[in-house]
C-alpha cells in the first residue's frame, strides 16, 4: 500500500502531452500566416509536437511527479488554449452549454 501522502500524485508527461497538443495548434497557425507559400506550412504541427515531447523528455520534467490538481490545472490549460484556437470544433459543447 503507498503511503498515505503519495497516492494523489502522478507523473506529469500525460497532462504535458495534452498541453503540448493544445500549444502546437496556435503556434502552427501563426506559422501558417507568417509562411503562407512554405513547406514549413506542411511539418509545423508535427514538429512543434514532437519538438517539445522531446524537450520534456530529455529535460526529465515528464517524470516530475505532482498532486493530481496541478496535472488536471495542466489538462484545463491546454483544452482551454485549444478552444480558444479553434471553436469550431466544440459546437456540440456550446450547444449542449446554451
Amino acid at each position: 500500500m503507498k503511503p498515505k501522502n503519495d497516492r494523489m500524485r502522478i507523473k506529469l508527461r500525460i497532462p504535458l502531452f495534452i498541453l503540448t497538443l493544445g500549444l502546437s495548434i496556435p503556434v502552427s497557425k501563426l506559422i501558417h500566416i507568417l509562411a503562407p507559400e512554405s513547406w514549413l506550412k506542411q511539418l509545423a504541427y508535427p514538429l512543434l509536437v514532437i519538438l517539445l515531447i522531446y524537450l520534456f523528455e530529455k529535460t526529465r520534467l515528464s517524470d516530475k511527479v505532482v498532486h493530481v490538481a496541478f496535472g488536471i490545472a495542466i489538462v484545463i490549460c491546454g483544452l482551454g488554449i485549444e478552444m480558444l484556437t479553434e471553436p469550431e470544433d466544440y459546437w456540440w459543447l456550446q450547444n449542449y452549454i446554451s
